[in-house]
């Protein structure tokens, strides 16, 4: 019966639709899980030895132009950051691990202590403390205005590289916004599949009895 025939093509798309939505449920299921949890977690991830943070501030979209020794300084430097850009970053284990020109996270105190991505611009031995110390500054600051200079257990990573404008998605989905969002989602999948399921089946089960039915006859 061509009309049946009809119905087990669209029985085959339920079957594939049922794998897709189900994919998509368990993983904005385990984004949100995820989100959840870092909202609890005082210590960030290092997803493949990596930590993700989001630029906030444009300190560093730009070099500081009325500053010559700065322009000098960062000559032929391409590592802009944008506001939204994505960072990831390795830990730092090892003070051999920081270079000057390094674009580091760090605890800037000048600043409440609050984690600040900008870039060591000197490195030397203070003899007074026996430790070597990192002067820190962004990249559009002059050089009078360096954050300061830092021990190795104020620096917490080193930025390896970026994805550009992906930290405002990032950004939205750990928001209470973003996650009420993604439940919605997983809640919408949820109901499509099973009316969806629901209406082919029950139109399968009527076209198999008519076909019993008529055989009878």
């Amino acid at each position: 019966m061509p009309q049946k025939l009809t119905l087990q093509k669209r029985l085959k798309k339920r079957k594939a639709w049922n794998i897709i939505s189900w994919i998509l449920a368990i993983f904005i299921f385990v984004i949100v899980g995820f989100e959840i949890f870092m909202k609890f977690r005082s210590e960030p991830i290092y997803l493949f030895g990596y930590r993700q943070d989001v630029v906030l501030t444009d300190s560093m979209a730009s070099v500081n132009q009325s500053d010559e020794e700065v322009k000098e300084f960062l000559k032929g430097r391409e590592d802009r950051l944008q506001v939204g850009d994505l960072v990831f970053s390795t830990k730092i284990t090892n003070e051999t691990e920081i270079k000057v020109y390094d674009v580091v996270l760090f605890k800037n105190l000048a600043n409440s202590g609050r984690l600040t991505i900008h870039r060591v611009v000197d490195i030397y031995y203070d003899a007074t403390i026996g430790q070597n110390k990192y002067v820190i500054r962004a990249d559009s600051a002059k050089t009078s205005e360096a954050d300061g200079a830092y021990t190795k257990s104020s620096l917490i990573a080193k930025m390896e590289f970026k994805w550009d404008k992906v930290g405002y998605v990032v950004y939205f989905f750990n928001s209470i916004y973003g996650i009420l969002l993604l439940v919605f989602i997983f809640f919408v999948i949820f109901v499509l599949d099973f009316l969806f399921g629901s209406s082919v089946m029950y139109y399968v089960k009527q076209m198999d009895l008519i076909e019993t039915l008529t055989k009878k006859l």
